[in-house]
């Protein structure tokens, strides 16, 4: 494992109380066939802003969002990973899946979060704060 950090944005989506999850490729270099929160790498003099518009395009085919900031996670795999997650918002209804295997509608709560335990913790304090919220 290298011991190099690299920058990564993963957004979250909510939809009818769902989160949208994707079953990496198994061509995938990092994580390969896992159920994760969507997701890339942050490429050189890019802002996780600027990270987030660029996946969220390349990935889903989205170009018109809102987002806000939500934590920043480790994750230590084949490579360590500085995830910064972002709550995404007023997206389209049309979805398109161009590097997952499958996109996945999981309700919230469930047992079936992702398979990364930083995902699972962004998850979770993004529940959290939901609850909360509404209370």
């Amino acid at each position: 494992m290298s011991h190099t950090v690299h920058e990564c944005v993963s957004f979250v989506i909510i939809k009818n109380g769902c989160v949208l999850l994707e079953k990496r490729s198994m061509l995938k270099e990092t994580d390969p066939g896992l159920i994760t929160i969507p997701g890339g790498h942050i490429e050189h003099n890019e802002t996780p802003e600027q990270a987030l518009k660029r996946e969220l395009f390349e990935e889903l085919e989205i170009d018109s969002f809102k987002s806000r900031y939500k934590c920043t996670e480790l994750h230590e795999a084949e490579e360590i990973q500085k995830i910064h997650y972002f709550h995404v918002y007023d997206v389209c209804d049309e979805l398109s899946s161009n590097e997952a295997e499958e996109l996945v509608w999981i309700a919230m709560p469930s047992d079936e979060y992702p398979q990364i335990s930083a995902d699972r913790k962004a998850l979770t304090h993004f529940i959290h704060e939901i609850t909360v919220s509404k209370q």
